[in-house]
């Protein structure tokens, strides 16, 4: 494969991915009017994004890189989406019901502790508590050395993903921590009862 094929099939990758991201990210927005076409059209995007890497990256790494786009692409369109910041002066109002459903709820962060608190759930712990289930999967999943490391290593990362999403979200920091310190106590029993 020619140098310059290899960098238009990665460019393409790229722009595939950016697009099904933010068709996704056009999907959430118009929730909750009709939106099947742009998931629709926002999954085949990224799809066609891990295919075209493939020939270039290879089948494994193919698909890391492109899931690492992905996060990439929706970091950006979250960061410039986002209202970090209320305007000074103005408190936030509270929730309320509209004709097309009820308002996005408020994060934890609504006070400096709490921002506080939901950041080191989000980062030390969620990464405490991934790392414990990666440990785990390992350890359990059946096969040869190299099945147990491709499960532990693609499973870690979405438990972490997933708990830092859930930590971010929910207003309830007892439940969350509640969960997380749990998973991990599970996890490590897993560990320490393998079977030999």
């Amino acid at each position: 494969m020619t140098p310059t094929l290899q960098t238009l099939l990665a460019s393409a990758a790229i722009l595939a991915a950016a697009v099904g991201v933010w068709l996704l990210w056009l999907a959430w927005k118009r929730n909750p009017k009709p939106r099947g076409g742009l998931i629709a059209g926002g999954w085949a995007l990224l799809l066609a994004a891990a295919v075209l890497l493939a020939p270039w990256a290879g089948g494994d790494r193919g698909v890391a890189i492109s899931t690492l786009l992905v996060a990439v692409a929706a970091t950006v369109f979250i960061v410039i989406s986002g209202r970090w910041t209320l305007p000074h002066g103005k408190k936030a109002k509270p929730i309320r019901a509209t004709a097309g459903g009820a308002d996005p709820a408020q994060g934890p962060a609504t006070t400096w502790p709490r921002t506080l608190a939901a950041v080191l759930l989000a980062l030390p712990v969620s990464t405490a508590a991934s790392v414990a289930a990666g440990v785990a999967l390992a350890v359990w999943t059946p096969g040869a050395p190299a099945d147990k490391l491709v499960t532990a290593a693609f499973g870690a990362p979405l438990i972490l993903a997933g708990a830092m999403v859930w930590t971010c979200a929910d207003r309830k920091l007892l439940r969350t921590t509640l969960g997380l310190l749990g998973l991990t106590a599970v996890c490590a029993l897993a560990v320490v009862l393998r079977p030999h």
